[in-house]
C-alpha cells in the first residue's frame, strides 16, 4: 500500500512539475517569437487555399451537368476535416505524454486506417440515405438516376473519411519526425491537404462514375 502511495505520489509530483514547465516556458516566449512560428505555416498555406478553388473551377462542367453535386461539398469537407481532426488530436495528445515512439508509426497508423473504414461506413450510410430522401426533387440528366448520385457521393464521401484519417495521423507523427512542433503545423496543414484531396476525390469520382 505504501508503494501504491508513493508511486501515485511520484506521478502527480510530475505532472504537476511537467505542466509548471510547460507552462513556463509558453509564458516565457514572447508574442513575437510565438508569430514567427506560426505565420510561415499559416501563410504557405493559406496559398494552397487556391487549388481548392481551381479544382472547382476546372470540373465546372461537372457542376453544371449536375448541380446536386454542389449541394453536398461542405459535407464533404466537413467529414474529412472532422475526421482528420480526430485523428490528429489523439496523435498529438500520446505525443505528449511519450506514448509513441519511430517503432510504433505503422502501428498507429494500420490502427487509424481501421478506425476510418469503420467510420467510413457509417457515415457513408447516413450520406446515402440523406440523398435519397431530401433530394428527390434535384433536376438530373435523363441517364441518371438519384440512386446512382447517392451512391457516388456516400462513395466519395467514405473514401475521403478514410484518406483524411490516415492524412491526421501522418502529419502529427511526421512533424515529430522532423523535430517540428506538431500542435503549430497540423491543424493549418490538415485543413489545407484535406480540403485539396476531398475535392478531388469528390469531383474526380462524379466525374468518371456518373460519365459527366
Amino acid at each position: 500500500m505504501f508503494n501504491t502511495q508513493a508511486r501515485t505520489a511520484a506521478i502527480g509530483n510530475a505532472f504537476n512539475t511537467r505542466a509548471e514547465t510547460t507552462h513556463s516556458e509558453y509564458l516565457n516566449q514572447s508574442v513575437m517569437d510565438h508569430f514567427q512560428s506560426r505565420i510561415g505555416w499559416m501563410v504557405m498555406l493559406a496559398l494552397f487555399g487556391f487549388i481548392s478553388g481551381y479544382i472547382i473551377t476546372s470540373f465546372e462542367d461537372t457542376l453544371s451537368s449536375l448541380l446536386i453535386l454542389a449541394v453536398y461539398i461542405p459535407m464533404i469537407a466537413d467529414s474529412g476535416g472532422n475526421s482528420g481532426s480526430q485523428a490528429a488530436s489523439v496523435i498529438i495528445q500520446a505525443l505528449a505524454k511519450n506514448d509513441l515512439h519511430t517503432g510504433l508509426y505503422l502501428r498507429v497508423l494500420w490502427k487509424e486506417l481501421r478506425v476510418g473504414i469503420m467510420t467510413a461506413g457509417v457515415i457513408s450510410i447516413i450520406a446515402f440515405c440523406k440523398v435519397s430522401l431530401l433530394s428527390g426533387d434535384a433536376a438530373l440528366p435523363m441517364d441518371t438516376s438519384l440512386f446512382e448520385v447517392a451512391f457516388v457521393i456516400s462513395f466519395a464521401l467514405a473514401v475521403q473519411i478514410v484518406l483524411s484519417t490516415l492524412i491526421g495521423a501522418t502529419i502529427p507523427l511526421g512533424a515529430s519526425r522532423a523535430g517540428i512542433n506538431p500542435a503549430v503545423m497540423t491543424s493549418p496543414m490538415l485543413t489545407s491537404v484535406v480540403d485539396i484531396s476531398g475535392m478531388l476525390i469528390y469531383f474526380g469520382l462524379a466525374t468518371s462514375m456518373l460519365n459527366i
